[in-house]
C-alpha cells in the first residue's frame, strides 16, 4: 500500500509534474467501460441497500 504521508508544496509538483494525466484518464475509462471500477458505500448505507425496508419505505 502506498504512503498516506503529506507531501510538501514542491513534493506534490514533482508529483504533478511526473504523471501523464492523459494515460491516467484513459486508463480510468477503460475501466468504467469494463466496469471494473469499485464503489465503497458506507456502514450505514451498505446495510440498508442489503436490507428491504428502504424499499417498502417507497411505496
Amino acid at each position: 500500500m502506498k504512503s498516506k504521508k503529506i507531501l510538501t508544496d514542491k513534493e506534490l509538483e514533482a508529483f504533478e509534474a511526473s504523471r501523464d494525466m492523459g494515460k491516467a484518464l484513459l486508463k480510468s475509462a477503460r475501466q468504467m467501460t469494463a466496469r471494473k471500477g469499485c464503489v465503497v458505500l458506507p456502514p450505514d448505507i451498505s446495510a440498508r441497500a442489503k436490507s428491504a425496508c428502504h424499499k417498502q419505505n417507497k411505496m
